[in-house]
């Protein structure tokens, strides 16, 4: 090499720096989608207990009468 860049040096590091880019991008998607899941199993929880309290109010309600 004569110390120069030449065009294939440019398009490898394109291509690396692409690729680092794409590494990325995926491990943040991955990041989000936990947390997502984290906050749907969260909110599922939630509403299941709501609709605990819902039933027992009612059981209560049908025992009073």
């Amino acid at each position: 090499m004569n110390g120069r860049i030449n065009e294939k040096d440019i398009i490898e590091g394109k291509i690396l720096f692409k690729r680092h880019l794409i590494e990325e991008t995926e491990n943040e998607i991955r990041e989000l989608r936990e947390k997502l899941f984290a906050w749907k199993i969260k909110e599922a929880i939630e509403n299941s207990k709501v609709i605990d309290i819902v039933k027992a109010e009612s059981q209560e309600k049908k025992s009073w009468k």
